[in-house]
């Protein structure tokens, strides 16, 4: 976007970052992290993290999908 701007009008594009707190995180990224076995931690609710990524982590192992071993989330 920032090319095709300065591209188009000769002028800069600046990105500001919003906080984390009011970030949407796609469900696309969730599904990626565990896939590559990371942690979900700061991207879905506390209550949910462990069983949200074991479903997703289980289902990427058995279609072999899943990059790494399953992490064990330390609470």
């Amino acid at each position: 976007m920032g090319i095709i701007n300065r591209r188009l009008s000769g002028r800069e594009t600046i990105f500001l970052m919003a906080s984390s707190s009011r970030v949407h995180i796609s469900s696309s990224r969730i599904r990626e992290l565990s896939m590559f076995g990371k942690k979900l931690e700061n991207f879905v609710p506390p209550e949910i993290e462990e069983e949200v990524y074991a479903y997703l982590f289980d289902h990427y192992s058995k279609n072999g999908l899943a990059q790494k071993s399953k992490v064990t989330l330390d609470k």
